[in-house]
């Protein structure tokens, strides 16, 4: 039986696996989490990825668009036409002028927010713990039931039930914060 929990407000995830081969049950539990930690690294660096490139796609489009309007003006403001005419071109080429730079201003302040969400990525990740918990059975550890069945005198069947906690490194979320760290 797998159960995995998120507690409120946190990126850490609990993962119980109960498993009559407790040996087994700690090797789920450690690559559910290593998957968990690969899967939301990924996920976000493709999302900041896909988001940065199309606003900078979007801030060239709007830059030649707005040279192309500039252009226009110009071209515009060197024939002679009547003054009626004129103002009524002008004020079309104004009010797509006014357009073209709000749609700049827009996309400054989309490049600022997406800069903003990948500085607040990189400092989750920066908290994010460098170690997993895991809760298994003394019976799983070769080393620890080998010391408890010579100490004890039980066998090995007597003391599977006995629970230890054991700290391990994560070696992807330093990997992944040192990616994070060259965006």
């Amino acid at each position: 039986m797998i159960t995995i929990e998120s507690p409120k407000d946190t990126n850490l995830i609990y993962v119980k696996v109960k498993n009559s081969d407790p040996i087994l049950a700690a090797k789920i539990a450690n690559a559910i989490s290593v998957k968990y930690v690969d899967f939301i690294s990924d996920t976000l660096q493709v999302q900041t990825g896909k988001s940065a490139e199309f606003i900078e796609e979007q801030l060239v489009k709007e830059k030649e668009n707005v040279n192309e309007a500039t252009e226009a003006l110009t071209t515009f403001l060197a024939q002679p036409r009547g003054v009626s005419e004129l103002e009524k071109e002008l004020s079309s080429k104004l009010t797509q002028l006014t357009e073209f730079k709000t749609k700049v201003t827009q996309l400054k302040i989309d490049t600022e927010a997406t800069s903003a969400a990948l500085t607040q990525a990189k400092e989750a990740l920066e908290t994010t713990p460098t170690t997993l918990k895991t809760t298994k059975s003394i019976a799983s550890d070769a080393l620890m039931s080998e010391i408890t069945v010579e100490t004890t005198g039980e066998k090995l069947g007597n003391i599977a039930g006995i629970e230890m906690t054991d700290e391990s490194a994560k070696p992807c979320v330093y990997i992944t914060i040192t990616k994070c760290k060259e965006l």
